[in-house]
């Protein structure tokens, strides 16, 4: 073989090594923008005073779909629900005992502030409401608490005997 045709041999070969580098690259960098997209993809919320709250994209990860209610988490001791005609969130307490629920309290909020990745001011703007279910499957009548750092927060009922509707408020 000549040495001319070497040369054109390895040059072809490192002309085709650039152009499969710079393929690999745009394809590696487009997949990290794709990510980067989904990742910041953001639900705003209009609060008052023509405010809006930007919460993470909640709805991409939800654990079930029932008609109006998106479940974001749920567990045996409480649920976190997105209500989205009316776009309120509600942290659903199961057990009876008050002193459960308590312990399980921190828990859910933590659970919604993350979920929502918002703050807990952020937050406090927001509809969310807590509720107590009975150990009859109902939750207490027209009793919804604002979360614990929000103002009226600690109206949460304060006895630790068990919930019913007849020894709340």
């Amino acid at each position: 073989m000549s040495r001319k045709k070497i040369i054109i041999i390895i040059g072809t070969i490192i002309v085709l090594a650039a152009v499969l580098s710079v393929l690999i690259f745009r394809n590696y960098k487009n997949k990290s923008k794709n990510q980067q997209l989904a990742e910041e993809k953001k639900i705003a919320f209009q609060v008052s005073n023509n405010k809006v709250i930007l919460t993470k994209d909640f709805l991409a990860n939800t654990v079930s779909h029932y008609g109006r209610v998106d479940t974001l988490y749920s567990d045996d001791n409480f649920s976190v629900w997105y209500e989205n005609v009316d776009h309120n969130f509600h942290i659903n307490f199961f057990s009876g005992n008050l002193e459960e629920i308590y312990k399980d309290r921190s828990q859910a909020e933590s659970v919604l502030l993350e979920k929502l990745g918002v703050t807990q001011e952020e937050a406090c703007l927001l509809s969310v409401g807590e509720v107590i279910w009975t150990s009859e499957a109902l939750p207490l009548p027209d009793v919804v608490y604002p979360l614990s750092f929000c103002p009226g927060g600690d109206a949460f009922p304060k006895s630790t005997d068990s919930v019913t509707p007849s020894n709340i408020r």
